[in-house]
C-alpha cells in the first residue's frame, strides 16, 4: 500500500516539478529581454512591473532626458493572450506593443504619442496595422499600478544617470 502512495504521490508531483523546470528555462516573464538587430526595437529590455494580463519592459538606453523634467521613453508590453484591435476586426491580433511615451516626473504623468501593435510575443512579428497616434491628454496613474512602477523606475534611472555639469552646460548654451 506504501508503494501506490509513494507513485501516486510522484505522478502528481512530477508535472509541477516538470513544469517549474520548462520555467525556469523558458519563462513567459522574464526580468530581462534581448532583442537583437535588425529589428527596429532592438536593445535590452528591462521589465517595470507585470500584471495578469501583460509585463511592461522599458529600454533604458533609448530614454531622453528633457530639460523641463519630462522624458521621452520607448514601452514594450507583452500581453500573455492574444488581444483584437479595438476596431472589432477579427484579423488585427496581436501579441504585443511598443509605444513611445512621455514620462512627467514631477506631475506623475504619462503621454502616450505612438503605439505599434505587433504580431508575435516581445516584440516579434509583423506590424499588424500602421501605427497608432492617439491624441491623449496626459494620464494621472495611480499608485500601485502599473503606470506608477513605469514612471518611478524611470524617473530612478533619470536620476542616477544625471551629471550636474552636463545640465548646467546643456542649460548655459540654450540660453
Amino acid at each position: 500500500m506504501k508503494l501506490v502512495y509513494t507513485a501516486i504521490g510522484i505522478i502528481l508531483v512530477l508535472p509541477m516539478l516538470a513544469f517549474g523546470a520548462l520555467q525556469k528555462y523558458y519563462p513567459n516573464n522574464p526580468d530581462v529581454i534581448y532583442i537583437k538587430e535588425p529589428s527596429l526595437f532592438s536593445g535590452k529590455w528591462q521589465k517595470v512591473a507585470s500584471s495578469n494580463n501583460f509585463s511592461e519592459y522599458i529600454e533604458p538606453s533609448k530614454m531622453e532626458a528633457n530639460l523641463d523634467s519630462t522624458i521621452e521613453i520607448v514601452a514594450m508590453r507583452n500581453y500573455y493572450k492574444p488581444q483584437l484591435d479595438d476596431d472589432g476586426n477579427k484579423n488585427l491580433i496581436y501579441k504585443s506593443s511598443i509605444s513611445y511615451e512621455t514620462i512627467n516626473c514631477f506631475n506623475q504623468t504619462v503621454t502616450v504619442s505612438k503605439i505599434y501593435q505587433l504580431s508575435d510575443h516581445f516584440s516579434g512579428g509583423s506590424l499588424v496595422i500602421d501605427p497608432i497616434e492617439p491624441i491623449l491628454k496626459p494620464i494621472h496613474v495611480n499608485a500601485n499600478s502599473i503606470g506608477f512602477s513605469k514612471i518611478r523606475k524611470v524617473c530612478e534611472l533619470r536620476n542616477q544617470a544625471i551629471d550636474p555639469q552636463h545640465i548646467k552646460s546643456s542649460f548655459m548654451n540654450n540660453i
